[in-house]
């Protein structure tokens, strides 16, 4: 039989790593890094594959950074952003929703109309409901006083389906400073001495009050 010898190859002469650029428009952080060395004298191409490390995120944190708060009613953004590469990632979940005072009534009179103001405690965002002429039959319910309280009661309903039921209705109460029943004659009253004098009271039909209707002082006797 013949023999043949065969002599080892000198080996490949690979030139130093080198990384290929990436070219997908991705982050680094979520794309593989592929590097390629060549043999200087074959032509050999070696690949090598180094698998994506993924993003190292920072905490959550608000986009909205103003001195004024945000809208309670807009949606709340977060950001976080990645110490590798500073790519940056958003989410949102709904606002809170306003925390509502009460309804501010300004000046108002049977001449000129106003306005009503409504104010979230916590971003100071308001609704401005214009009021019209005060007189019953501009008004959705009206409900006249006696001396019993003393003032007309003038209701506006609020079409805003928003806003919670009891900030729908706006009261507007004007002291009227309605008079008791008339005084009757002092033979009606009841009668009630003092050391200071006789005070004579009557009681107010329509109120239910005792009311002072005429007082006579007291007098020194003549010496």
């Amino acid at each position: 039989n013949d023999e043949f010898a065969y002599d080892e190859g000198p080996g490949h002469t690979f030139s130093e790593w080198v990384t290929l650029p990436n070219e997908t428009g991705l982050s680094d952080c979520i794309c593989d890094t592929v590097s390629v060395r060549e043999c200087a004298d074959c032509g050999k191409v070696e690949k090598n594959v180094v698998p994506a490390v993924g993003h190292e995120w920072s905490e959550w944190v608000p986009a909205h950074t103003g001195e004024k708060p945000q809208n309670c009613d807009e949606d709340v953004i977060y950001l976080r952003s990645c110490s590798n590469c500073d790519n940056i990632d958003s989410m949102s979940e709904p606002g809170p929703g306003h925390v509502w005072g009460e309804w501010v009534v300004g000046a108002l009179d049977s001449t000129t109309e106003g306005m009503a103001i409504l104010t979230c405690q916590v971003c100071e965002h308001k609704i401005i409901e214009k009021l019209p002429i005060l007189n019953a039959w501009n008004y959705d319910e009206y409900i006249k006083g006696d001396c019993s309280n003393g003032y007309d009661t003038y209701v506006h309903y609020v079409d805003r389906t928003d806003l919670p039921e009891e900030l729908r209705t706006i009261t507007i109460k004007i002291t009227v400073g309605y008079p008791h029943d008339d005084i009757p004659e002092k033979d009606e009253c009841v009668r009630v001495e003092t050391a200071s004098g006789v005070y004579y009271l009557y009681t107010c039909e329509t109120c239910g009050k005792q009311v002072l209707a005429y007082f006579e002082p007291k007098t020194a006797p003549v010496e």
